[in-house]
């Protein structure tokens, strides 16, 4: 299985407006583990770009198991992957 090192998240943001917050470091590492990047959306704390390390990340198959427990979100609610995109150096970005 291929690890996903890079996870652009298109989450649903609350207002068009809203101001992203860019987390790095040991900060980013304490929000997700094994980020070294992370921006957030002002609005409603939830990251709209995690960048892990790596030797961090996660796999494909765990990928919306990890944002349900990220979020905390209810077991009744979801995601839907709408596409994936591998580049040429091998990273895979999620839509």
């Amino acid at each position: 299985m291929k690890k996903i090192l890079i996870a652009a998240l298109s989450l649903i943001a609350f207002g068009m407006n809203a101001k992203n917050l860019t987390k790095t470091g040991a900060e980013a590492n304490s929000i997700i583990e094994g980020a070294i990047e992370l921006r957030i959306n002002e609005g409603n704390r939830i990251p709209s770009f995690v960048l892990f390390s790596e030797d961090s990340g996660i796999f494909e198959n765990e990928l919306f198991p990890f944002l349900k427990e990220e979020l905390e979100i209810e077991s009744e609610f979801g995601f839907t992957l709408k596409n994936t995109v591998t580049d040429e150096l091998g990273y895979t970005y999620v839509e």
